[in-house]
């Protein structure tokens, strides 16, 4: 399996650090990162996927009957509807995101990632999603 770029470089120089075969200093984590980045240009190092650099590709279909095949997979009713509350559900961490989305999907509950500093951009975006609420919203946000 291939190792997240951000996140599981990170774990890596992190284990390293704790292991005491790296100090923990930022040039000590910038030569290690451009270190793996040249190996893995050079096949010598696993690859890396980036979740947050990802290349989104529309899904194709051969014709429309297999379009419409396919359709009811994606067909989900507001399973959150009646409910007094709207619940958001924010990780710090990507990889958090990914698990949570895979358990909460089927519940219809928006999961989001909140990593560090807040992102003018990002907030505006949440306000334009809870514009649409015609309930109270809660954000439910578990940090390790």
């Amino acid at each position: 399996m291939p190792l997240r770029a951000g996140p599981d470089r990170q774990r890596l120089h992190g284990r390293l650090v704790a292991a005491g075969l790296l100090p923990n200093t930022p040039p000590v984590y910038r030569r290690f990162s451009a270190r793996t980045a040249s190996a893995r240009r050079e096949g010598g190092f696993p690859d890396l996927i980036d979740t947050l650099r990802e290349v989104h590709v529309p899904p194709p279909w051969p014709d429309a009957g297999a379009f419409v095949r396919e359709m009811p997979q994606y067909f989900r009713l507001d399973r959150t509807r009646g409910q007094p509350y709207a619940l958001y559900v924010a990780a710090e961490k990507d990889t958090l995101r990914q698990l949570l989305t895979g358990w909460l999907a089927e519940y219809g509950l928006p999961v989001s990632v909140v990593p560090g500093f807040g992102s003018q951009s990002y907030a505006d975006l949440v306000r334009r999603c809870l514009a649409h609420e015609d309930r109270e919203a809660v954000l439910w946000q578990r940090t390790i």
